[in-house]
């Protein structure tokens, strides 16, 4: 499980967040700012999957972001 914040350049990190789970709001977008677990709520809700599911999503998400901007 990670915890803490997505790091980087928040617009690209939005269009690609958006571009990962269409069915997030504007609003949603505005909730999640850079913090995983919002995200990871967000996702959960959106799409109706079970908590394992969503928080696995995002993980694999934050680490292909983590390791594409950061490496």
């Amino acid at each position: 499980m990670i915890n803490g914040l997505f790091v980087g350049d928040w617009s690209e990190l939005e269009g690609e967040i958006r571009a990962r789970w269409t069915k997030l709001t504007e609003e949603d977008i505005d909730l999640v700012r850079d913090d995983i677990k919002k995200l990871e709520s967000i996702v959960q809700i959106r799409y109706e999957l079970p908590e394992e599911e969503s928080i696995a999503e995002v993980e694999e998400f934050h680490k292909v972001w983590t390791n594409r901007n950061f490496q």
